[in-house]
Order: C-alpha cells, then sequence, then structure tokens
C-alpha cells in the first residue's frame, strides 16, 4: 500500500499551469511538467530524492608484521543520486584481533572517520607479529554521503599474507661425553660439538681394544 512521504510542488506555481501533467522518474531524480506554464511555453521542473547510500562486504589483504593502510577504495560506494560521494564512514564493530588506529590510536565503537582521513592514509591496521591467514581480522563499518547513513553495516575482512621469518642464531654449549661408553647423551644445542670430538673417541676406543705387549725384567 502507498503512502505519501511527500508533496511535490512548483517553486513559482500558478492556477492553470497544468503542473503534474506529465511525469518521469528515472533514479533518484523526478521531472515534472507544467504545459501551461510561461505563458504557455511550458516547464519542467527536476527534483531529487537523497535515499541512504549501500555499500557491500569487503576484503582487504595485509602482510604478515606489516602495517596495511586503508584507501578510500577499499569501502564500496552506491547511492541513487550520483552526484552524491562517500563523505565518511562510522566503525559499527570493532576489529576482532589486531589494532584498527586513525592517527595512530585506537578507533572507538562507533567512530565516524572523514573519508579525507581515510584517503590521507590515517586509517591503518596493525596485525598481531608473526600472525597471518586468510580471514584473520574483520571488522563493520557503515558508509554516509554527507546526510545520510547506510542502513546496513557491512564486514571488512583482512586477509594476511604469510612471509618467511629471518633465522636465528643457535646458542651452543658444552656437553661432557665418556668416551668409554658405547653410546654418548647429548642435547640438541651441543650436536656440532660432539661431531667434533666423535672421531678422536673413535681413535681411543680401537686403542684401548689392542692388547698391550709386556717386557719381561732381566
Amino acid at each position: 500500500e502507498w503512502t505519501q512521504q511527500a508533496k511535490l510542488t512548483a517553486s513559482d506555481g500558478a492556477a492553470g499551469d497544468l503542473f503534474g501533467r506529465y511525469v518521469s522518474i528515472n533514479g533518484g531524480y523526478a521531472i515534472v511538467g507544467a504545459p501551461i506554464d510561461d505563458s504557455s511555453m511550458g516547464s519542467a521542473y527536476i527534483f531529487t530524492v537523497d535515499r541512504p547510500p549501500t555499500s557491500a562486504d569487503a576484503t582487504a589483504t595485509a602482510t604478515e608484521d606489516t602495517q596495511y593502510i586503508f584507501s578510500a577504495a577499499n569501502f564500496p560506494f552506491t547511492d541513487v543520486n550520483t552526484d552524491n560521494m562517500l563523505q565518511k564512514i562510522q566503525v559499527t564493530q570493532l576489529e576482532s584481533v589486531g589494532a584498527l588506529k586513525l592517527y595512530g590510536a585506537d578507533v572507538t565503537l562507533n567512530q565516524e572517520i572523514a573519508i579525507s582521513d581515510v584517503t590521507n592514509g590515517k586509517l591503518t591496521f596493525d596485525p598481531v607479529a608473526d600472525a597471518n591467514g586468510n580471514g584473520y581480522a574483520i571488522f563493520q563499518f557503515k558508509v554516509s554521503d554527507g546526510t545520510f547513513y547506510s542502513a546496513s553495516s557491512y564486514t571488512m575482512t583482512i586477509d594476511v599474507t604469510a612471509v618467511n621469518d629471518s633465522p636465528t642464531a643457535l646458542t651452543l654449549s658444552s656437553s661432557s661425553v665418556n668416551e668409554r661408553a658405547a653410546s654418548a647423551s647429548f642435547g640438541a644445542s651441543s650436536a656440532v660439538a660432539v661431531m667434533r670430538t666423535a672421531p678422536r673417541i673413535a681413535r681411543d676406543a680401537r686403542s684401548a681394544s689392542k692388547p698391550r705387549k709386556s717386557r719381561a725384567a732381566i
């Protein structure tokens, strides 16, 4: 059932203009004709309607241990009035993990963020150190044309691509080895020391297994 939301009138309308005789609606525009207006020359009146914009779920791809910088392109924007542009966003659900920041400070729930700040690289995300994975973090947002916010919230998913970490040096510690034992017990950190000692152990073992000659006293 249709209900009246607004009334369209001509700003300079007069009786007999036949305002509303012709109507054309396209997207966010309505054109209403008044064929007898202006000494029967006729006039057309153009009206626009400002409806809330819409957006869409989106995905950003960050890199492990690297700060991600958002841009306006990360936030889809659609408006029936094509003259309207994305003016700001609102964070309606905070990040599930990591740190979403504006000018280096944590973003707060329902905080409004001007799109100019996003364009200038002030909206960032930092994953936890050494963390990565698809669907690593999410937050939700709305978009605004400066007059209305979108009716629904949308989800920003952040994937974090893994990187190879630099190798770390091992600290070796000394270990004692029983040269007469059939086997030696050692820790992983002393593997190099044992490898260097093993040939000497083998030589000593062979030497110990040979019979010794004794000379009788004369």
